[in-house]
Formats: C-alpha cells, structure tokens, sequence
C-alpha cells in the first residue's frame, strides 16, 4: 500500500512513478522483486509492465515466519519490521 509518507520516498523519478499510476491508501499485490545491492524493485500484478521502488510502500500483511523457506533472505532484507 502507497501511504502518504511512503509516497515521497526514493528518488524523483520514483516518485513520479507514484504519482503517475498508484493511488494512496489502495492495496496493490506484488509480482515479482528485483533485487540489487542498491535497491529494490518491484512489479505489480495491476501493472505489470511498471517498476516501482519498494520503498515507496507499506506492508499491509503481517510476515508469516513459516514461509521463510519459501524465500530464505526475507529475514535479511526486512529486519527493520
């Protein structure tokens, strides 16, 4: 979900993203992530030919540790929830 906070994140381009094609307070599902060394990105299934930065959303479903096999990493990348 795009909050009003999480919609001034990242750079101007990403932000443009936002402001271009989300609407704040909607829940969007992700597809697929793209992660590098810098940063991630993220398309969604209402978008799927668009990127958007992942900081410029809020998880809106409580991580279910059992999935963890699922993508073991998940724990290395979101320590801050």
């Amino acid at each position: 979900m795009v909050t009003e906070d999480t919609k001034s994140h990242g750079h101007d381009h990403d932000k443009e993203a936002v402001k271009e094609h989300l609407e704040v307070g909607k829940v969007y599902t992700v597809q697929r992530t793209y992660v590098s060394g810098y940063s991630t990105k993220v398309t969604l299934k209402e978008l799927p030919d668009v990127r958007f930065n992942s900081v410029n959303f809020k998880d809106v479903d409580e991580h279910n540790k059992s999935k963890n096999n699922l993508h073991p990493d998940w724990e290395k990348f979101h320590k801050f929830i």
